[in-house]
């Protein structure tokens, strides 16, 4: 085997490098390559043929990924091989060893959750820092595309920004997202993004006045999915209306228990289904009243 271990240098992240190893046949019967197996999900490799005469060579070729990794990361690859000569055609391995350095182009976090707002009320305000990460790569603005969450962007330093992230006020209860996208400029080329780094951001909204439980549902198979419904203010109850998209295959049905009104959901096209398997997913509007207010709500069919 030949290297018997490769370092590929930096990687930033997400970023897919190839490598290749040659194999060569020092024997005297042809060599077959069974399979090629790798120790980590950050690689994909194969052989270019799957027998070597003697004294030929083939190349195991292959991609290593840097994933959202962050420092040194690696993957072992192993080589099955079997000589055809033989009669108990006895499997051998041979290892080989691929490697990088996962280097940030930014320092953020992965997720921002905005927290719970009452409905009605002004959403509260998160803030986050964006620092230079390591990778070799100039730039020096940092800018955010337009969301429909409030976004301000202050410089601290050369190297860090402050990002502030109001959410939207909603009128509806239940738990909303969307994606925030950095770009990184170098101000001596106007105009070019240097790189794109996007950032989820969640937030929930909740009523004074309902409660409901729980706001997200899985139905697949026959799966019946459960929904609580109740006063937050000891007052009847009613659920004056039920949006569900028309294409979504889903059966409702409503019940009252004491002071609280009961709601199951079941896919009626899951027949023959397995219960692994989705037939749709989406959001469902309720609307939900009692004797002084009447407030949207959003329930969510998930995968």
């Amino acid at each position: 085997m030949t290297p018997a271990q490769q370092h590929l240098g930096k990687l930033r992240q997400f970023e897919k490098k190839d490598f290749s190893f040659t194999i060569k046949n020092q024997g005297n019967e042809l060599l077959r390559i069974v399979k090629v197996e790798h120790s980590c999900g950050c690689t994909e490799a194969k052989a270019d043929r799957d027998v070597i005469a003697p004294e030929e060579t083939a190349k195991i070729s292959g991609t290593l990924d840097a994933e959202n990794r962050v420092g040194e990361f690696g993957s072992q690859i192993v080589v099955s091989f079997s000589q055809e000569g033989r009669q108990d055609q006895e499997v051998q391995q041979s290892n080989m060893l691929v490697g990088a350095r996962a280097v940030t182009l930014i320092i953020m976090p992965a997720h921002l959750d905005l927290g719970s707002t009452v409905l009605g009320r002004e959403p509260v305000t998160s803030t986050f820092e964006v620092t230079k990460g390591d990778a070799e790569i100039k730039w020096n603005e940092l800018r955010v595309l337009p969301v429909q969450s409030k976004v301000t962007v202050s410089k601290l330093t050369e190297d860090k920004w402050q990002v502030s992230v109001t959410a939207i006020k909603e009128e509806i209860i239940g738990s909303s997202r969307e994606d925030l996208v950095l770009e990184l400029l170098n101000s001596r080329s106007p105009g070019t993004a240097v790189s794109k780094q996007t950032l989820p951001l969640s937030w929930k909204t909740f009523s004074e006045n309902f409660s409901v439980r729980p706001q997200g549902i899985y139905l697949s198979g026959d799966r019946v999915g459960k929904v609580k419904i109740k006063s937050l203010q000891a007052r009847p109850i009613e659920i004056s209306q039920i949006y569900i998209p028309i294409d979504a295959p889903i059966r409702v049905r409503q019940m009252k228990v004491d002071d609280q009104v009961h709601l199951e959901f079941q896919n009626f096209q899951s027949k023959g289904k397995t219960q692994n398997q989705v037939l749709w997913s989406g959001k469902i509007q309720l609307v939900l009243r009692d004797s002084f207010v009447r407030e949207a709500c959003w329930l969510t069919i998930l995968k």
